[in-house]
């Protein structure tokens, strides 16, 4: 079996199955961006422990397992234009795969960003779900009326 993931670090690509813990920083130091920066503890190819810094962020949702989306589910957020010249508009991204928290199904976007906050769902029949739980709209006009309120919008 290959290896799946891997960690991109200052030492170049580490697998998940050699790490045995990452960690943040104990104080900011000179420099601001290692004052950010993860480090990954792990086992090098000699069988010593070593240890590099991440390049890119890692969150907990990060490490979950992962299954394939059906085709049809997308993750929809609000876009606001930053000058207010134009009105909110709905991005929709497709949803390729969920990864399992428990009970909990976090969705996967390509390009996927940072905050990992995806607002609403909207399913393959065009219900969608969200913001809150158990919510389940049938337009997204209502959806994105919804959302705004809610953010005294």
């Amino acid at each position: 079996m290959s290896e799946m993931f891997c960690v991109h670090t200052t030492h170049g690509y580490i697998p998940l199955s050699r790490i045995s813990r990452i960690t943040e920083p104990p104080a900011p130091r000179q420099d601001p961006d290692a004052a950010m920066a993860q480090i990954v503890h792990y086992t090098d190819a000699a069988g010593e422990a070593a240890e590099a810094r991440v390049l890119h962020p890692i969150f907990q949702s990060d490490l979950l397992p992962a299954i394939p989306a059906p085709t049809g589910y997308e993750a929809l957020r609000v876009v606001i234009d930053p000058a207010g010249d134009e009105p909110p508009t709905i991005r929709r991204s497709p949803i390729i795969a969920w990864r399992l928290d428990g009970q909990n199904a976090i969705p996967v976007t390509v390009g996927d960003d940072v905050s990992h906050a995806h607002v609403g769902i909207r399913a393959p029949d065009g219900w969608i779900y969200g913001p809150d739980e158990g919510e389940r709209i049938n337009s997204e006009e209502h959806w994105l009326r919804l959302v705004l309120t809610k953010a005294g919008m």
